[in-house]
């Protein structure tokens, strides 16, 4: 059975991501995995600017109805978990708010240092068998490549 990783990004950065999975995934001529890609907060935003990004997202909905989104939005991404994620599987994240909302313990706040050196894990809440990483940011996408080639030779993938 292939191993599956699953990662969560940001629509503008989707098609960076799968070009560094490619390029960091398939160094391996024996691979054998099934990737799937979702997005987080799933509605358009510009990627900078005031409005950009899901600051702009909270700035336009305000607390309460952000809360209520957040709150669908972890539903959402935890049935995908559970129905694409092997129970070997690993979830990959570029978003802090999504960590946030999927990580099992709250005692393990977000660090953008621990991010950015790979150390941000956990396991996902909708099924504690899964790892969750935190990478850093979808715009510091030459870092991540490390990362993610640092996973794939964990994992042996």
């Amino acid at each position: 059975m292939p191993k599956r990783l699953f990662t969560i990004t940001s629509p503008v950065f989707i098609g960076a991501l799968i070009s560094i999975l490619e390029m960091t995934l398939t160094a391996s001529n024996s691979l054998c995995l099934e990737i799937g890609l979702a997005v987080f907060y799933f509605m358009p935003s510009p990627s900078s600017g005031k409005w950009g990004g899901v600051a702009g997202l909270k700035r336009l909905f305000r607390k309460e109805a952000f809360k209520r989104i957040s709150t669908r939005e972890k539903e959402r991404i935890g049935k995908l978990i559970t129905e694409f994620v092997a129970p070997d599987g690993i979830v990959v994240n570029f978003q802090k708010d999504a960590y946030l909302q999927l990580r099992s313990s709250d005692n393990r706040n977000y660090s953008l240092k621990e991010a950015m050196a790979g150390k941000l894990e956990d396991v996902c809440q909708c099924d504690c068998r899964v790892r969750l990483y935190c990478f850093a940011p979808t715009r510091l996408m030459q870092k991540n490549k490390i990362l993610l080639n640092n996973l794939r030779m964990r994992y042996s993938i």
